[in-house]
């Protein structure tokens, strides 16, 4: 996954709030039954893409462990008991 420098980051989140507030506003601003109904097309949308975000979006790469590190075990001899 590409690093995001906290520009882009907060570029996000107003991008979010700014969704969200036109959001409320349109459903305060429509009548009750309508409302219901965009905002339940509007909770099976996200509620999908919160299902398939972790199969659609790329993974980060896995660090392969080295065999130098500190948790590596030599060969110290014959084990007494």
């Amino acid at each position: 996954m590409p690093h995001r420098s906290p520009r882009w980051i907060w570029a996000g989140r107003l991008v979010c709030a700014a969704v969200v507030l036109a959001l409320v506003g349109y459903l305060t601003s429509v009548e009750l039954a309508r409302a219901n109904m965009v905002a339940g097309c509007v909770s099976v949308i996200v509620a999908l893409a919160a299902l398939m975000a972790p199969y659609l979006l790329p993974t980060r790469p896995r660090e392969t462990p080295t065999a130098t590190g500190p948790d590596q075990a030599e060969e110290t001899g014959a084990a007494t008991a």
